[in-house]
């Protein structure tokens, strides 16, 4: 006699959920001997699996490789979720260790991992034959079962340790050349992607960005660009001029701008403290001795262009400093003379033989900062927001 469990899984009627959980160290103390070793079954789907006894699986290590091959299922009794999968571990510690590799599956164990019971159903002679038998245990009929917590269909794994880079294509071509067996992935994929921001996927959004701005995860970022940097000078360099010329265009200078804005908007606080902590690392020593060695560098590499800025900089002085003047009558007190700047009085007592002094306009601005009483028989004023000040 069986029970169901849901529409694909069902079990003994008088199997005892708790007999065979995984770790449970005093199994043999609640059943009587003949009762735990008689045979119990599970049924997937009408398929018929005995359930294999932890000390039977013991004894029933490969003699070729010592390795463990199994097939297994992972039931949660109080949902009716499962997962099916292979084993192919070389010690019994490490097969007790290893509850399955889906990743919705990993999600449902790591939230809900005492709810899950791991039954041993099938003894493999090899890895070829654990994916066989995978492969016709978990079928896409199975997997449009929404109790079903795997994602592919079985028999797609691999049964050696390649690379990184050749592992990725393998699986890549594995994909392509069997669509229908990620059908379910790629429709649940695409339901997530297409659900908008939902809670869920922005708590998600929320502890990846917490996890990456740690310390830890910047430093092994950071680690990874120096390297690449190392490895590949050249394409390091054609990045930074392509991801310069991305960021001096207009559309991505007020899409940062505006980005910026709303930023200080909501975060008032953290803005005056970012603003003064950058004022204290612009002061620092180191901060000043880079921005030196920096623009030395700048210097060496485009000199035209920084004679040009060096006039543009000497101009832009001088236009700041420049300031109106006005020539007084020592007597009256009154206004002779309005002039555009120290300089401009100077050229006008040069044409006017009033003096031969290559020196006038710093004479006039002595007397205009107080520093001289007069200057060629005038006094002189600079001259803010239309009146006289000294």
């Amino acid at each position: 006699m069986k029970i169901d469990i849901n529409n694909n899984i069902s079990i003994s009627s008088n199997w005892d959920f708790l007999e065979y959980k995984h770790g449970t160290n005093n199994m043999f103390l609640k059943k009587p001997l003949y009762e735990i070793f008689e045979d119990k079954f599970i049924w997937i789907q009408k398929k018929e699996f005995r359930i294999i006894n932890l000390s039977e699986l013991m004894r029933k290590r490969n003699e070729k490789d010592g390795y463990y091959r199994v097939i297994y299922i992972q039931i949660n009794f109080e949902t009716g979720e499962y997962y099916i999968g292979k084993a192919n571990r070389p010690t019994w510690k490490q097969l007790q260790r290893y509850q399955g590799s889906g990743l919705k599956f990993k999600e449902k164990y790591k939230k809900h991992q005492n709810q899950f019971i791991k039954y041993y159903i099938a003894i493999c002679k090899s890895a070829e034959e654990t994916e066989k038998i995978e492969s016709s245990i978990v079928n896409e009929s199975l997997l449009l079962d929404e109790k079903c917590l795997n994602l592919v269909q079985g028999g797609g794994g691999t049964t050696k340790h390649p690379s990184m880079q050749e592992l990725r294509e393998k699986k890549r071509l594995y994909m392509k050349q069997h669509p229908e067996q990620y059908k379910r992935m790629v429709e649940i994929a695409k339901k997530i992607f297409s659900s908008g921001e939902t809670p869920e996927l922005k708590a998600r959004n929320r502890q990846i960005a917490k996890t990456m701005s740690g310390q830890k995860y910047k430093e092994m970022s950071r680690n990874r660009i120096l390297k690449w940097k190392e490895d590949n000078p050249i394409a390091y360099e054609k990045a930074r001029q392509k991801n310069k010329e991305s960021i001096q265009k207009q559309e991505v200078q007020e899409k940062r701008k505006r980005s910026l804005q709303n930023w200080i908007k909501n975060n008032p606080d953290k803005y005056q403290q970012w603003q003064q902590k950058r004022k204290l690392a612009l002061q620092s020593k180191e901060s000043k001795e880079k921005q030196k060695r920096s623009l030395k560098n700048w210097i060496e590499k485009h000199p035209k262009e920084a004679i040009i800025n060096s006039k543009r900089r000497t101009e832009a002085s001088v236009k700041a400093t420049i300031k109106p003047v006005a020539m007084i009558d020592l007597k009256t007190n009154q206004v002779l003379k309005e002039f555009v700047s120290a300089r401009d009085a100077a050229r006008w007592l040069l044409c006017e033989n009033k003096t031969k002094s290559p020196n006038a306009a710093g004479s006039i601005s002595s007397v205009c900062l107080g520093r001289r009483q007069k200057a060629y028989g005038y006094l002189w004023h600079f001259i803010k927001n239309g009146s006289k000040s000294n």
